[in-house]
């Protein structure tokens, strides 16, 4: 209130890195509330097209990264609880675009079925993580980011578990690293 009637511009500036590193202390307790307390899902009919394209909305890439889209075919349904597949997406799609360390790049999705199964492919030419990185990465509190707790990759797995999903990585360094999760098709009867 003070800062009102005569605003100095050091004490300005220290307020916005002040209100920065709250929002910053905030996500870090969200999350560690949401890794310890995830409710089960609420599985659902739902169009596989509408959650990758939902969870496309919650992200700006940047100019220099193109994100390429590849339904391979007809529409897919799944029975899967929206909000949690949406945040997994959301999160594999938002590392893969940190990846590319702010050179140009790709992030390609795609899909591929079976009989009982969907596959929904998160690739991109990023960096790409380092072999003995690849077993610790969906481990809780493990980060190789500056900014990052290590709990994304962590609450992601559980999520599509709970699901009746599973997810698996494959990476080589300096070329890029492909997330795949497998989810169950709807089986109409």
């Amino acid at each position: 209130m003070a800062l009102a009637e005569k605003p100095d511009e050091e004490a300005a500036n220290t307020l916005k890195v002040l209100d920065k590193q709250i929002d910053i202390a905030n996500k870090i307790v969200s999350d560690l509330l949401d890794f310890t307390r995830i409710k089960p899902p609420t599985q659902v009919r739902a169009d596989l097209k509408s959650l990758i394209d939902e969870s496309l909305s919650w992200i700006t890439p940047p100019e220099h990264v193109n994100v390429n889209v590849n339904l391979n075919g007809k529409p897919k349904w799944i029975k899967t609880d929206p909000e949690q597949m949406g945040r997994v997406f959301s999160n594999l799609i938002s590392n893969a675009v940190q990846a590319m360390n702010g050179k140009a790049g790709e992030v390609n999705i795609s899909t591929e079925t079976d009989e009982d199964y969907v596959a929904v492919i998160f690739q991109d030419t990023g960096c790409g993580i380092p072999e003995e990185n690849l077993e610790k990465i969906f481990e809780p509190l493990f980060t190789t980011k500056p900014k990052g707790i290590g709990l994304g990759l962590a609450i992601s797995k559980r999520l599509v578990e709970q699901n009746g999903g599973k997810i698996d990585v494959a990476s080589q360094e300096g070329k890029g690293t492909t997330f795949t999760v497998k989810l169950p098709i709807e089986q109409r009867s």
